[in-house]
């Protein structure tokens, strides 16, 4: 009486918000009570290929392809949550939450190392008007136009995230004030000079703060200093500018 059967495990772990696999383990146990005549054995062997071992032989092939699909499965989620957790879903940039814990690393890392850091501030000037007199369509356009010329415009090794409405925030990692304001002043002109095909009477304009962490400034302090920044561009300098405190 053949008995066989296959015993699978397989160890799931996660490593940085990714869920990965390891260890599979598949066992194939194959048993036969009792004797086995010279005619039994003839009967499960043809032209020398044991038949037995070729269907479990399939069985282990079935069994990895079900484990590496699932996996693959596990990996596209992960993924898509991941995504889902950390992006804005207008803008395809640095939600809230997750700007700000990059700001919270880049902060230790900059102390740690003594490396420069700043933190920009920006929005949209009078971006209510734009929402009242050409509805909120134009104003999603808007803010993905937005959030596109400021990725097109920093380093790699910089964050960019939406704050919240029209407030969007940059982390500029490993760069002086002096380094800042330049790239600031490259995006507030280029956002001055965009035209949108839908609503050509429509112009925007952008203002922003800037400030550079010291080996005091915690989170919270860092953060105010950059809104004042902010706040200095619209009111002092009348919007369309860049303050630096």
């Amino acid at each position: 009486v053949p008995i066989s059967g296959m015993y699978s495990f397989n160890e799931y772990f996660r490593v940085d918000g990714k869920i990965l696999s390891t260890n599979t383990l598949l066992t194939l146990v194959g048993m036969q009570e009792g004797y086995t005549s010279s005619k039994q054995t003839e009967s499960i062997t043809t032209d020398g290929v044991n038949t037995v071992l070729q269907t479990q032989s399939k069985i282990m092939s079935s069994m990895n392809y079900f484990i590496e699909a699932v996996s693959q499965e596990l990996e596209e989620s992960n993924a898509q949550l991941y995504q889902m957790a950390t992006m804005d879903r207008l803008t395809g940039i640095l939600n809230h939450g997750e700007i700000e814990n990059k700001m919270e690393e880049s902060l230790s890392y900059a102390q740690l190392t003594e490396q420069p850091l700043c933190l920009m501030m920006m929005d949209v000037d009078d971006f209510k008007h734009v929402n009242d007199g050409f509805g909120h369509n134009a104003g999603d356009i808007i803010l993905k136009t937005f959030a596109e010329t400021i990725k097109a415009n920093v380093r790699c090794t910089d964050y960019v995230g939406r704050w919240g409405g029209d407030e969007f925030m940059v982390i500029f990692r490993g760069a002086t004030k002096e380094e800042a304001r330049s790239i600031a002043d490259r995006i507030r002109q280029q956002i001055s000079n965009i035209h949108l095909d839908e609503y050509p009477e429509l112009h925007i304009t952008s203002s922003h703060g800037i400030t550079q962490a010291t080996k005091e400034d915690t989170i919270t302090s860092l953060f105010n200093r950059a809104d004042n920044a902010l706040y200095s561009a619209k009111k002092d300098l009348g919007k369309n500018a860049v303050a630096v405190i």
